[in-house]
């Protein structure tokens, strides 16, 4: 994960999706300590219990107790650390609901098809050519046609238009709109809340675009 996050908005974000709001026991595993402790402040201002652990060995398995987990993407799988957690949750905490992160592409894909519950991706598209946003569009638009869940935090408007039904938008450590993306994309909200002006557009396909007003000096 990228150490960009408004870690308010992330509490606000957290509370729009509709995870469990009251108090609970949250697991943590992420190897940055930025991310990890950032989160997990955020979830501690919500009222849950929070564990964070860098990483997490075999013999301090089984892990009982919580009901949610936050786990980077290399310890969904036993691929880089010997020790898959998913399976351990799950037997040891039943309802447990579990949250795959990650910022690289290519793993975004086998964080569902490990077992966790939901994907979060953070600026998935970051850095990447158009034929591979395009797939990373595809790729979610797959996992949500099967029913998976799928957070993804960017900045790039027309690409969130693109991937999501739904937008949340994000400003002064609060939920400022929670619509349909389209909606969304049409409200005066979005200029206020990036402090800009966007000229909206259709494409000849009907599909809307927005883009930012050049200020001259």
């Amino acid at each position: 994960m990228k150490d960009s996050h408004d870690w308010a908005s992330l509490s606000a974000l957290l509370l729009g999706l509709g995870l469990p709001a009251n108090p609970q026991r949250v697991l943590i595993v992420e190897d940055d300590a930025y991310v990890r402790e950032g989160l997990a402040n955020g979830l501690r201002r919500l009222g849950n219990a929070v564990d964070t652990r860098e990483g997490v060995e075999r013999s301090e398995l089984p892990l009982t107790g919580f009901d949610l987990a936050f786990l980077d993407h290399y310890f969904l799988s036993k691929s880089l650390t010997g020790v898959s957690l998913t399976p351990e949750l799950r037997q040891s905490c039943p309802q447990i609901v579990i949250v795959g992160m990650s910022s690289e592409a290519a793993k975004n894909d086998e964080m569902i098809r490990l077992g966790a519950n939901l994907a979060m991706m953070d600026e998935p598209t970051s850095h990447l050519d158009a034929p591979h946003q395009a797939w990373i569009v595809g790729l979610v638009k797959e996992l949500a046609s099967e029913g998976r869940a799928v957070i993804v935090a960017i900045h790039d408007l027309n690409l969130a238009a693109a991937i999501g039904d739904r937008a949340i938008l994000l400003s002064q450590g609060g939920v400022a709109m929670d619509a349909p993306a389209e909606s969304v994309l049409m409200s005066e909200r979005l200029d206020e809340a990036f402090g800009a002006t966007f000229d909206r557009l259709r494409t000849p396909e009907g599909r809307l675009v927005v883009v930012p007003r050049v200020r001259m000096s």
